[in-house]
């Protein structure tokens, strides 16, 4: 057997949820916004949501302060179609900024209104949402429903398998 191939077959019989999961990807638009979702995974093969959320008109629609906690929706069901509850406060877990900056100074404008950024990133574990899921098969439905738009855009349904 070749000598490379066979570290690597070992790897895969080791850690057999991280090599096979794979990442998703899903995207939906409302006028001027656009959210891609993609599923990660960590290290234990657990789901990790990321999202991406961009805009084709930074100067008057900015994407610095969307979040997957306020302006998408996710219903999540389990193999038999029975509906998940999301937790009503996903932020007591942690944040879903990735970038690490950030904080109000005082006197300084609003970053919300003032950061002109044409793409913004956001990254949680789905446990957040969902911090008492049990092995198994569910379906994961997104909708984008930003903050004071009446505008709705729903992703296609996202198959996670939880380990």
């Amino acid at each position: 057997m070749n000598a490379r191939i066979f570290p690597l077959i070992l790897a895969l019989l080791a850690f057999p949820q991280a090599v096979l999961a794979q990442q998703i990807s899903r995207t939906a638009s409302v006028p001027n916004l656009t959210l891609q979702v993609t599923v990660l995974h960590d290290y234990q093969g657990a789901p990790i949501l990321d999202e991406l959320f961009t805009t084709n008109d930074p100067y008057k629609h900015g994407v610095y302060c969307l979040s997957g906690f306020y302006d998408a929706r996710y219903m999540l069901r389990d193999s038999s179609g029975r509906i998940i509850p999301v937790d009503p406060e996903p932020w007591k877990f942690g944040s879903d900024i990735i970038s690490g900056g950030g904080g109000i100074v005082p006197g300084a404008g609003d970053p919300c209104k003032t950061v002109k950024a044409p793409r913004d990133e956001r990254r949680f574990p789905l446990s957040y949402l969902y911090p008492k899921l049990t092995r198994g098969t569910y379906t994961l439905e997104v909708i984008l429903a930003p903050q004071g738009q009446s505008d709705r855009a729903t992703l296609a349904p996202i198959t996670l398998t939880i380990h």
